[in-house]
């Protein structure tokens, strides 16, 4: 950073993203615990992040170094984050993983017979143009 205001200001975005996701994990904890134990799951996300997180994190992120380099420790890092967040989005959303994604195939299919038959009706109809529509 050459700039003085961009260094000044850049640690405002992970300020904001970071209380946004903590906002929201306090937020889903609630929502998944009972009435009665909505504190003790406040607790155990505490507990997960500030002592489970970052202790297995630094343990396991210092083996993966030494043992495969940097690299390799972040190519690992990007693998356990796409599988936690398939997974999140597997059993935390109304219909899984596989019903999103068999809905949005459904919908593809169905824009592509649209665009098929929109494209037959604008040739019958002459409004096509030599650009396609």
């Amino acid at each position: 950073m050459t700039d003085s205001s961009s260094a000044q200001t850049s640690p405002i975005i992970p300020g904001i993203a970071f209380s946004a996701l903590w906002g929201a994990g306090v937020v889903h904890a609630d929502e998944l615990a009972p009435p009665h134990l909505q504190a003790t799951s406040q607790g155990v996300l505490a507990a997960m992040y500030a002592g489970l997180g970052a202790g297995l994190g630094s343990l396991l992120g210092g083996v993966l170094y030494e043992h495969w380099g940097a690299k390799n420790m972040f190519r690992v890092v990007i693998v356990i984050t796409i599988f936690s967040l398939l997974t999140f989005l597997d059993t935390s959303t109304s219909y899984g993983l596989f019903g999103i994604w068999k809905r949005y195939w459904a919908w593809w299919e169905r824009r592509k017979e649209a665009t098929a038959e929109q494209w037959k009706e604008g040739i019958s109809n002459g409004r096509v143009t030599e650009h396609g529509w």
